[in-house]
């Protein structure tokens, strides 16, 4: 079971504490001659030459129509907001010219995000990337495996993955409330192969648009510590019973950095984190596997290319055993099929 109150060593403190610190370390590019850019590292996505502006142009409207006087993020929620910082500190080291399309144009229509959204870290930027290519890399590797492939990703956010990893075959469903696919709809490039739902991922109305005789991944990227244990546990339960044989990729956070959020500890700049509702370590796959139907495969799907100060961390803190209850989690569920 996904636990808001997971069992916690002393001994895990010092290191919570070195993480906090981390915060404060500034992003580097490399310089030497001997570096390829960053652009050019093996998480790049996509190339500048791989995607057509024209193909991918973000929309535009007249001078002085509603839209245009009308800055994208007024009236966004708590969710929405939160969705634009992850947009914002993950645009830097991962290579997403779609990204940087729509950041520039919501800057464009109001004032610059950097004071509201933070000071971009290296830590928090590191992690954003690593994450976004981590679950790149899972999509890409479904979609070879199918030849009618398609994504429903539940609490999309700002995300512009679909252009990262698009093959021309996926069909892609993006799942989110009303405020933010209004502002996708807005600043994201249009295509005939994506569907917007709007609604909450704990409204079921979201399946009537995944056909259950293709094959299907479901993504929750960024969105299950935001839920309660219980209604992570149901979703899961309602996916295996209406797509059997499918796949479904979630992330989810510690439980330090929950008990952070709880108590507004975790801010950049103006922007002060939600509080989580609850929280997963790979240390606690096995109680998830028990809430799950019989033969539900639960994997942790440690970071392949991680970067930044605590790389080593990321790729390796779940093999030990003091640490991997305080590392983040992505998991990977195959649920049996009929």
């Amino acid at each position: 079971m996904i636990s808001a109150h997971p069992d916690a060593s002393p001994l895990e403190f010092p290191l919570v504490a070195v993480l906090l610190v981390s915060g404060r370390t500034k992003p580097s590019w490399p310089t030497s001659a001997g570096h390829k850019s960053v652009h050019h590292r093996a998480w790049q996505a996509v190339t500048p030459d791989s995607i057509r502006a024209a193909d991918y142009a973000v929309p535009t409207h007249p001078r002085n129509s509603p839209m245009e006087r009308k800055p994208p993020t007024q009236g966004l929620s708590e969710v929405g907001l939160t969705a634009l910082w992850v947009l914002h500190h993950r645009s830097v080291y991962l290579h997403d010219p779609v990204a940087e399309r729509v950041l520039r144009s919501i800057e464009g229509r109001q004032e610059t995000l950097g004071p509201a959204m933070g000071r971009r870290t290296a830590t928090m930027t590191h992690y954003f990337a690593q994450r976004a290519a981590l679950f790149d890399a899972e999509i890409r590797r479904f979609a070879s495996r199918h030849s009618d492939p398609q994504v429903v990703a539940l609490g999309e956010g700002l995300e512009t993955q679909f252009w990262r990893v698009d093959d021309e075959r996926l069909r892609w469903i993006s799942v989110d409330l009303p405020d933010v696919i209004r502002l996708r709809q807005t600043v994201m490039p249009p295509s005939e192969r994506i569907t917007h739902v709007a609604c909450s991922v704990l409204d079921t109305r979201w399946m009537d648009q995944a056909r259950c005789d293709r094959p299907l991944l479901i993504t929750a990227q960024g969105l299950f510590m935001y839920l309660r244990s219980r209604e992570v546990t149901e979703l899961l339960r309602a996916c295996a019973h209406r797509y059997p044989g499918s796949t479904f990729l979630f992330d989810t956070s510690p439980w330090w950095f929950l008990a952070l959020s709880r108590v507004g500890g975790v801010r950049c700049g103006q922007f002060r984190i939600p509080p989580m509702r609850s929280s997963l370590s790979p240390a606690g796959l096995a109680r998830l596997r028990s809430r799950l139907p019989a033969g539900t495969s639960v994997t942790h799907v440690p970071a392949q290319k991680s970067r930044g100060p605590f790389r080593v961390f990321h790729r390796y803190g779940h093999r030990i055993p003091l640490v991997s209850g305080c590392v983040p989690a992505t998991v990977r569920i195959r649920f049996p099929g009929e």
